[in-house]
């Protein structure tokens, strides 16, 4: 997990933003959007932050800044959603319940990449059964909004994480900071305690963004891979890799960098 100095680091640069709350973040929902990903060593945010801190608030709810997700994804047992991913088809789409456990709210979601690059999100209030199956308000939710066939699909892979959320000052624009990612299929386990994935969520692709512009100056590349699809490469064996190969080498590298654990806050023991 993340070392206790790098975190209080992070919640100490927080504090510099001025906030925004849950409530007045409805205004820049974006769930229909353009994203643009980042990923780099977890350390190297303080200097982007420090960067950025009058450009943006940072959402707060009860003085915390960093808060904690758990999200249950689904495939059929071909995996023909990860594969569909793989291949880069476009309208190709992510099934998924998301528990937002400090506010103990959760939904299943559909979440769809369409063939005009845009990226869009619909969700019903459902909590996470016990047997990890999509409930009945989750089956109807998807039979009336796809094609597809719930029965189709079973539990595939657990992804925990923790984010922090900037919201532009300027414009329609979220910046979503995801640490301390975690993934468990079965026994199987993958930490990434060392890596920041970053995900820039605009209205329009690339409107103006104090933010982008920052990225561009210090040279950081977009591009990236959606969590479900690390997640599967990392601990499912038989499925294809080979155009995910580079961008996952890429994130191993980072992330063996520093390996220092640190207690945990309400988050599954992982051995």
């Amino acid at each position: 997990m993340l070392t206790s100095k790098v975190y209080s680091n992070i919640v100490e640069q927080l504090s510099g933003f001025y906030p925004i709350s849950l409530a007045e973040m409805e205004s820049v929902k974006l769930m229909d959007r353009a994203e643009i990903k980042f990923t780099m060593p977890v350390e190297n945010l303080l200097d982007i932050f420090e960067r950025v801190q009058n450009d943006y608030r940072v959402l707060t709810m009860k003085g915390l800044t960093i808060f904690d997700y758990e999200t249950l994804y689904f495939d059929t047992p071909n995996m023909d959603l990860y594969h569909s991913h793989h291949s880069g088809r476009l309208n190709r789409c992510k099934l998924r319940y998301r528990n937002y456990v400090d506010t103990n709210t959760s939904f299943f979601e559909i979440k769809v990449k369409n063939n005009k690059g845009r990226t869009v999100k619909t969700r019903v209030t459902e909590p996470i059964s016990q047997t990890e199956e999509i409930g009945p308000k989750g089956q109807s939710f998807l039979k009336s909004s796809t094609t597809l066939d719930p029965s189709d699909f079973k539990p595939c892979l657990w992804v925990y994480y923790s984010r922090l959320t900037l919201v532009s000052k300027h414009s329609a624009e979220r910046i979503t900071i995801d640490l301390d990612l975690k993934f468990k299929s079965g026994n199987r386990q993958k930490s990434y305690d060392h890596l920041a994935i970053i995900e820039v969520k605009q209205e329009k692709k690339k409107s103006v963004s104090p933010f982008l512009e920052l990225m561009h100056q210090m040279r950081y590349k977009s591009g990236g891979l959606s969590k479900y699809c690390l997640g599967v490469v990392s601990i499912k064996d038989q499925v294809k890799t080979n155009r995910f190969k580079s961008k996952v080498n890429f994130l191993n590298k980072i992330n063996t960098n520093i390996h220092v654990p640190i207690p945990s806050h309400r988050r599954p023991q992982f051995i």
